[in-house]
C-alpha cells in the first residue's frame, strides 16, 4: 500500500476499498479533517477492517496497513510510536457477502451502474 501513496504527488492522499461503493462523500471528508491531528486516519468497518484510510505524505515509515486486517486501527497504533497519530471517523460497511447487498441504499446516485455489475458478476 505504501507504493500508492508514494506515487502520488500531494500533502495527503486517502484509498477506498473498493467494496463501499456508497461510502458517502463526508466520511471521506472527515478523513482529511482528522489529519490536522494525526498522521494517518481510518474509517473502520462494521464487520472488521477498513473502509477507508487517509494519510499525510509522504507516508509514515511505521505504517503496515492492512484495510482486511480484523482490527486495523489497533494494529496501527500498535505500530506507530504514539497512539495518537492514528485517528480515526465513524465506521461505515463493506459488501463482501450477497447479503450484504441489502444495505446500499437504491436511492444513491449510481444505482442501476451498481446493480448491473452486481448482477453480471453474480451470472
Amino acid at each position: 500500500m505504501k507504493d500508492i501513496f508514494a506515487a502520488i504527488n500531494a500533502d495527503q492522499a486517502a484509498i477506498v476499498s473498493g467494496d463501499a461503493p456508497d461510502l458517502p462523500p463526508l466520511l471521506i471528508g472527515k478523513l482529511f479533517r482528522e489529519l490536522g491531528r494525526a498522521e494517518l486516519t481510518v474509517c473502520p468497518a462494521e464487520d472488521g477492517g477498513a473502509v477507508a484510510m487517509a494519510a499525510k505524505l509522504p507516508f509514515p515509515g511505521w505504517a503496515a496497513p492492512d484495510l482486511d486486517a480484523e482490527d486495523p486501527v489497533k494494529e496501527l497504533r500498535a505500530q506507530a510510536p504514539g497512539r495518537r497519530l492514528v485517528a480515526t471517523t465513524p465506521g461505515w460497511h463493506r459488501v463482501r457477502t450477497s447479503g450484504d447487498l441489502n444495505r446500499l441504499d437504491p436511492g444513491l446516485e449510481g444505482w442501476e451502474n451498481t446493480r448491473a455489475l452486481l448482477g453480471a458478476t453474480a451470472r
